[in-house]
């Protein structure tokens, strides 16, 4: 699952790549960050890339899980994410 850690400091950052269907939005594949995480209602905020079309969501983490847990269509790999230390 991810690692709430890394959105506690200032310098990491984690990018998601999800099926955005899977989170209840049209569309295939996305990479987007995530902001923040929302402990009491084991939340993640996805800051969407795309904010004209999406704004910011709130995505219980099992939501999260199971839509970066799909295939990807052109490489037939699993998605997932990305931690970004500077």
């Amino acid at each position: 699952m991810l690692t709430c850690s890394a959105l506690k400091n200032d310098n990491d950052f984690i990018i998601v790549n999800y099926n955005r269907s899977a989170i209840g939005q049209t569309g295939g594949g996305h990479i987007s960050p995530i902001a923040a995480y929302h402990e009491k209602t084991d939340k993640f905020m996805i800051q969407d890339v795309s904010s004209y079309k999406y704004p910011p969501v709130w995505v219980s983490a099992t939501m999260l899980w199971n839509a970066m847990n799909t295939g990807d269509a052109i490489s037939g790999k699993t998605r997932g994410y990305l931690i970004v230390k500077t």
